[in-house]
C-alpha cells in the first residue's frame, strides 16, 4: 500500500486495515522525505507493517519481502 492516501492519511488506513484484519501483512511504498520521520516508522511498525520501502526502490527488493512475508 502507498502511505498517501487522497482521502486519509496512510497511517489511519494502516490502523483502519489493522482493525479490521488483524494479522494482515502490510508492506508500505512511500516517498524518502515521508519515511525519514523515526515517528512514522514506529507508528507502522506498531500497526504491523512489515517492511516501508522508500521510492524508488528495486523492484527486486520488493519481490523478495513479499516472497517472504507470504
Amino acid at each position: 500500500m502507498c502511505i498517501r492516501d487522497r482521502n486519509k492519511g496512510g497511517l489511519e488506513s494502516i490502523a483502519d486495515l489493522h482493525v479490521s484484519f488483524p494479522k494482515i501483512k502490510i508492506i508500505v511504498l512511500a516517498g524518502e522525505s515521508y519515511i525519514k520521520s523515526g515517528v512514522v516508522k514506529k507508528l507502522a511498525k506498531h500497526l504491523g507493517v512489515i517492511n516501508i520501502f522508500s521510492k524508488p526502490f528495486p523492484p527486486t527488493l520488493l519481490i523478495e519481502t513479499v516472497k517472504k512475508t507470504i
